[in-house]
C-alpha cells in the first residue's frame, strides 16, 4: 500500500517546471530571497530543505541528460551498422 500524503505535501508545488523557475530566479542578476523562493514552492521557510530540493533537481537533470546522450549515441551507432549492412 502506498504511503498516504499529508495535507502539507499536497499543497507543495514541487513540479520540475516550478523548481526550474525558482532556480532561474535565484541565479538571476538580482536574485530573489530564499524566503520568496520557499513561498513560490509553497514550502515552509527552511533553507536547508530548499537547497536539498534544488540539488536533487539538478542531479536528476544531469542524470537524465547523460541518459539521453548515451541513448542517442547508441541509436546512431546502431543505425550506422544497419546502414552498412544494407549497402
Amino acid at each position: 500500500m502506498a504511503a498516504k500524503k499529508t495535507k502539507r505535501q499536497q499543497e507543495e508545488k514541487l513540479t520540475p517546471s516550478n523548481i526550474d523557475y525558482v532556480i532561474s530566479l535565484l541565479e538571476a542578476e538580482k536574485p530573489i530571497t530564499k524566503k520568496d523562493a520557499c513561498a513560490i514552492l509553497c514550502i515552509a521557510y527552511n533553507t536547508t530543505r530548499l537547497q536539498q530540493i534544488i540539488d536533487k533537481h539538478k542531479e536528476k537533470q544531469a542524470r537524465d541528460a547523460s541518459k539521453r546522450k548515451f541513448k542517442s549515441s547508441v541509436n546512431d551507432s546502431f543505425k550506422s551498422k544497419l546502414g552498412n549492412r544494407n549497402a
